[in-house]
């Protein structure tokens, strides 16, 4: 696996408490027909948050919260917020007079734990464009960019970030935190910032949207996270029509087949650092989409304080102890780890499949 990370970095630089042991059910899911959750009601007057709006700043909120099968809301918070400072508050009021439809799985309602879902501040009658100061400011990063000169260009968005009103304007403003943080080497921390740019992704010109996904194509495909390249790569509808995209599709062709080769699949992981909370939120979180049901830590440097197991309907909280092994029901469906800790703190998660056994004769 180490001779194929090298080879995918040489490709895509050139192209710019306690669930252990293994559980019973060790298959991999059966596909099943899913439906997230909806809300489908009107949920009162948006009149929160407008003493912020009226000081000329767009914004969003991003919430996650459980929805039961029945479609009651429970246990909602604030990941991260940008734009007003009762903005939080606001999304959270207005949740709370939503009706809201479950998750379905094959026709059937059932519970969605830890549903993200992002609500956006706006006002109708901003200019959507840049401004001209904003505009200057961001063409000086570029420049700046250019030059290599990073400590400098962090300073020229630190600028733009005070003058930004527009959800336009702050979608290039996260997206071109991106394109620092991947010319600093900090693919993980890129990857955070075009997850957010993403959500922000209608309040931009179409030829924006397209070079974003492939950029966040590449930042997964760089940290090996196989399943979310896999997923943003068919969420991309001309893939393959524009220059660079051939490039793209090979590498990640070599990456499925490699990791469908390897029964384990190591990568590397560390808390977000220098990450502030409008992206990596409150609680700074490392997040993975695994390609089997056996997972693992390894070489853990720094302090990590949970490992989650976040399904559809289902979630688990472990210790994250080294070489200590869980095993994720094939029943849970789609799941995702995340792990938190101490900002920087890194680690190996091991991808495993899991053993087989046979009875003896």
């Amino acid at each position: 696996m180490r001779r194929f990370e090298l080879m995918m970095w040489a490709i895509l630089v050139a192209s710019i408490c306690g669930l252990p042991a293994i559980a019973q059910e060790t298959s991999r899911p059966q596909v099943v027909n899913y439906i997230p959750p909806k809300i489908i009601s009107p949920c009162g007057a948006r009149a929160f948050g407008m003493n912020d709006l009226r000081q000329e700043r767009e914004g969003w909120v991003n919430l996650r919260f459980t929805v039961k099968k029945d479609g009651t809301v429970v246990d909602p918070e604030v990941i991260s917020a940008f734009g007003g400072k009762n903005y939080g508050a606001a999304a959270l009021e207005w949740l709370a007079n939503c009706k809201v439809e479950p998750a379905k799985q094959d026709g059937v309602a059932i519970d969605q734990v830890d549903f993200v879902r992002s609500f956006f501040f706006s006002i109708d009658d901003m200019e959507k464009g840049g401004s001209p100061r904003v505009r200057t400011q961001m063409r000086e990063f570029g420049e700046l960019i250019d030059a290599k000169q990073f400590d400098a260009a962090s300073a020229a968005l630190d600028k733009a970030e005070k003058d930004c009103r527009t959800l336009y304007e702050i979608a290039h403003l996260m997206w071109s935190r991106a394109v620092l943080q991947a010319r600093r080497g900090n693919h993980e921390t890129a990857r955070l910032y075009l997850n957010q740019t993403g959500h922000l992704k209608t309040y931009m010109e179409p030829s924006d949207q397209s070079r974003l996904d492939r950029m966040k194509l590449r930042m997964e495909m760089l940290s090996l996270h196989v399943v979310a390249a896999g997923l943003t790569a068919d969420q991309i509808p001309d893939l393959g029509q524009r220059e660079g995209d051939d490039e793209l599709k090979e590498v990640l062709a070599k990456l499925k087949a490699a990791s469908a080769e390897e029964p384990i699949w190591d990568v590397e992981g560390q808390i977000p650092r220098d990450c502030p909370e409008y992206v990596c939120g409150r609680v700074p979180t490392w997040e993975y989409k695994p390609l089997h049901r056996t997972i693992s830590l390894d070489g853990i440097a720094g302090n990590l304080s949970l490992v989650e197991i976040v399904c559809q309907s289902k979630k688990a909280k472990m210790e994250p102890k080294p070489n200590v092994t869980w095993t994720i029901p094939a029943s849970w469906q789609s799941c995702s780890i995340r792990v938190t800790g101490e900002p920087g703190a890194r680690f190996t998660l091991v991808d495993e499949k899991a053993p087989s056994y046979t009875n003896p004769p």
